[in-house]
């Protein structure tokens, strides 16, 4: 597994596409997608553990990441330069270094 302690502001990221059961803070329409982070939240209890009362260790750094509602959404007729950002944990995030060069223009100021 990547050693996700790596991650930083600026860097590309895909939402893992896995399967979840039970709770779940990755929002299914995130799932696959490759954004960008753009601020670093720190560094939380679980809260996948915590929802079933488990004590949500190791702790796991939280993400807010930039997504492009145009690669989001098929259609999306509302401006280029409309984003969507969503907190996330390391435990969904793996690096997208060989995302496409188009998706690099998610840091534009909106």
């Amino acid at each position: 597994m990547e050693n996700r302690g790596t991650l930083q502001i600026g860097q590309l990221v895909r939402v893992d596409d896995r399967s979840a059961v039970g709770h779940c803070r990755a929002p299914w329409y995130l799932r696959g997608q490759v954004g960008e982070i753009v601020e670093v939240l720190g560094v939380f209890r679980d809260p996948e553990k915590l929802a079933y009362h488990k004590p949500g260790v190791p702790r796991i750094p939280l993400f807010k990441v930039r997504f492009k509602q145009s690669q989001i959404w098929p259609g999306y007729v509302g401006s280029p330069r409309d984003v969507l950002e969503a907190d996330l944990t390391a435990n969904w995030l793996v690096s997208a270094l060989f995302a496409d060069r188009h998706e690099k223009n998610l840091s534009e100021k909106v």
